[in-house]
């Protein structure tokens, strides 16, 4: 009773007194920092999980430049697409901003990352041709020993 009295004089509602939960995502090589969720209930939270750890995929350590040891830059802008539209969606159903402005913010985030990936998917693209090189090199050295 006492707690009923409290959150009437104060004009609080028992929703409003229940704990929020955002999902945070990394998200360093495309936006420089985390993505988060809107402050959403648990139930809420645990429903929104799934979609947004699946468009992800695994998460490797190793900051911005760890990702492309595992995979090259045409997957990792179809992961970006899948995360964006999962986060996207979960603005739309919790969020608490509309989600063209939320859909601006995070593609201005993406935006100044760009000169940032660009040097770490060339740096990608000349390890793949030292990769290559070096397997074409074998391929010769064994065709000769042959």
């Amino acid at each position: 009773r006492a707690v009923h009295a409290v959150l009437e004089e104060y004009a609080i509602s028992a929703e409003e007194m229940q704990p929020k939960f955002a999902i945070s995502m990394p998200m360093r090589y495309w936006l420089g920092a985390p993505l988060c969720s809107p402050e959403i209930g648990l139930e809420e939270c645990l429903a929104a999980m799934p979609s947004l750890v699946a468009a992800r995929g695994p998460i490797y350590g190793g900051g911005g430049r760890g990702v492309l040891r595992h995979a090259g830059p045409v997957e990792l802008y179809a992961t970006w697409r899948r995360v964006r539209a999962a986060h996207l969606d979960i603005m739309a159903r919790h969020g608490r901003k509309s989600v063209e402005s939320e859909a601006h913010r995070i593609d201005s985030l993406y935006e100044a990352r760009r000169p940032q990936r660009e040097r770490n998917e060339e740096r990608w693209n000349v390890a793949q041709l030292s990769k290559e090189d070096f397997r074409r090199q074998q391929m010769i050295r064994k065709q000769r020993n042959e």
